[in-house]
């Protein structure tokens, strides 16, 4: 189970981001390997109790962040990236619908965040458009670069691992018992240092932008074209 903690990415600078997620990450884990209940984990159910998990996961951020305050041991943190980190923005519109059922994800310095050996610059963004609910967009969000960077394919042939990660995400996804009505397209983008790796489902698009004209880098998967299907 992976957790990015939403505070840390409010507040903090980017280029102290992954490090703390990291730390938050691997803390969470040994915590949780001592005592799962008290991280909210229930052994009979073999699931967390959503409200124990967020307060344990915000209570190590806050904990991590109250170390970090003091200027000696704030110095010992890992120097940024050697590439500068891209700048992003996000917009989204929820038009007349009751609730947002979107979901965007930006992580930086993936490989720093995840406790990869490997000396790539790696930046991950996705956007998931959610339909009939919100479940299906919000586990993508949550769930789609685990997957992916715990593919036996990645780091080295991040193509394949990102198929992977679709098939796994959409997998484990329907395996759930209340959340067969909710679906999702999704597009993906992997900035591998200078390599952008594309990846989509549904009829989310990507464009690349060159002398201010747009370069449309997906095909939409429509019901019409007899190769849209996850192969």
């Amino acid at each position: 189970m992976i957790i990015v903690c939403f505070y840390i990415f409010r507040i903090c600078p980017p280029s102290l981001q992954a490090y703390l997620v990291k730390l938050v990450i691997n803390e969470f884990k040994l915590l949780f390997q001592k005592s799962p209940e008290e991280c909210g984990y229930r052994q009979q159910d073999k699931v967390f109790s959503p409200l124990k998990l967020m307060q344990t996961v915000t209570s190590k951020v806050n904990e991590i962040c109250q170390r970090y305050l003091d200027n000696s041991r704030l110095a010992l943190l890992p120097p940024p990236p050697s590439i500068p980190l891209p700048l992003t923005s996000s917009y989204a519109i929820k038009n007349r619908r009751r609730k947002m059922e979107d979901r965007s994800v930006v992580l930086h310095d993936l490989h720093t965040m995840f406790s990869i050996k490997n000396d790539s610059v790696v930046n991950y963004y996705a956007v998931f458009d959610g339909h009939a609910g919100q479940e299906a967009a919000t586990y993508c969000a949550a769930h789609l670069h685990q997957y992916l960077v715990e593919s036996s394919y990645y780091p080295l042939e991040p193509e394949f691992a990102l198929r992977d990660a679709f098939h796994t995400t959409d997998k484990r996804f329907s395996e759930g018992d209340d959340t067969k009505n909710s679906g999702a397209t999704a597009v993906c983008a992997l900035l591998f240092d200078k390599t952008l790796y594309i990846a989509w489902a549904g009829d989310s698009q990507a464009a690349l932008i060159k002398s201010g004209r747009g370069i449309n880098l997906t095909i939409p998967h429509k019901p019409e074209r007899p190769v849209s299907f996850l192969n």
